[in-house]
């Protein structure tokens, strides 16, 4: 749901999460493009989050990583441990990547600006001259994108996946829906226009 690659997410620390702000903020050596990474965190992800942390607790699995070894609470869960869930609910169909993939597509399919939905997925600019003169990490327009997306995954979730979540209100799926079909809205407008 927060369409960080592999690596990132399975060094996940609890200490990165800030809940009161809603971000996770990553540093840089455990970003691909080193360089230190603020993820939005939706309601979606926060909740799902919590109810993790709860059951840690409750389970006596205090760990600084969030998702930690089977082995050691010391040590983050294996690269491969994080993709088994994945592939396993999916008919080996599905890989982390790959919903990084399905993540950028969806994006491009309601219309979220290249340069956005590039650093939704902390893509690097495309040229040296934008990476250099671009400081900026659009994150305050990242947030919608990722609400969005989350809201879309949610709708996909069977209902088994969809109560490790606390159910969210209903005001706020349909604002959810409503924001997404404006979105798909102004998309279908532009090709009718050009």
């Amino acid at each position: 749901m927060t369409s960080l690659r592999v690596g990132s997410a399975s060094e996940l620390r609890w200490t990165w999460i800030d809940f009161d702000n809603k971000v996770i903020h990553i540093p840089a050596e455990y970003m691909k493009m080193n360089r230190e990474f603020d993820v939005p965190l939706s309601d979606f992800v926060a909740s799902l989050l919590k109810r993790w942390e709860i059951q840690c607790i409750r389970e006596e699995n205090i760990s600084p990583f969030v998702f930690y070894a089977k082995s050691s609470l010391q040590k983050p869960i294996r690269l491969i441990q994080v993709q088994e869930p994945v592939t396993n609910n999916t008919q080996k169909e599905v890989t982390l990547h790959g919903l990084r993939k399905t993540a950028r597509t969806w994006m491009a399919k309601i219309g979220v600006p290249e340069m956005i939905a590039e650093y939704a997925l902390s893509h690097e600019a495309k040229t040296t001259l934008v990476a250099v003169y671009n400081k900026y990490d659009y994150f305050k327009e990242r947030i919608p994108v990722m609400r969005l997306w989350n809201y879309f995954i949610y709708t996909q979730l069977p209902d088994e996946f969809k109560n490790l979540i606390d159910p969210p209100a209903q005001d706020f799926l349909n604002k959810c829906k409503s924001d997404l079909e404006d979105q798909l809205s102004k998309v279908a407008l532009f090709k009718s226009e050009h």
